[in-house]
């Protein structure tokens, strides 16, 4: 009898303080990661969407006429958008990926150690990062105002 409640004792206890399988879906920079990947995803779609519509739009479009240049200089500024949105969604995906495995790799430390995960200063001076990071370097522009 004294066993049993012993081993009911034991398993009770190590029900409780189980290892997430998925931790990075408690990260909250992992989140916003995956968030700005999904969003220059999009803009990329988008900006492709719009440079098969210019070359259809200067393939109808007749010869040596003023809607056919500037059909070609937007034409030239979307191929450069659209190369650019290839670029960044790329690093987005190489970042995400890289914040999921170092993510699982500090849960378990923190798991390890019984420490709290996901540390609150580390998302806070991601936050400050973010921000500082879209602030403009022009001292003639206005500031942008917080959302």
């Amino acid at each position: 009898m004294k066993t049993l409640l012993l081993l009911l004792v034991l398993f009770a206890f190590s029900a409780c303080h189980r290892e997430d399988p998925y931790p990075e879906l408690r990260d909250p920079i992992y989140e916003d990661l995956l968030h700005d990947l999904q969003e220059k995803t999009a803009a990329r779609d988008d900006a492709q969407k719009q440079v098969e519509s210019l070359k259809k739009s200067i393939a109808d479009s007749q010869p040596r006429t003023s809607e056919r240049a500037e059909d070609k200089m937007a034409l030239r500024r979307e191929e450069k958008l659209y190369q650019k949105l290839i670029q960044e969604v790329e690093y987005a995906k190489i970042r995400t990926e890289r914040r999921r495995v170092e993510g699982r790799r500090d849960y378990k430390i923190a798991f390890l150690k019984g420490k709290e995960w996901p540390d609150p200063e580390e998302y806070k001076r991601y936050l400050l990062s973010k921000k500082l990071n879209s602030v403009s370097e022009s001292w003639s522009s206005p500031p942008k105002h917080e959302k």
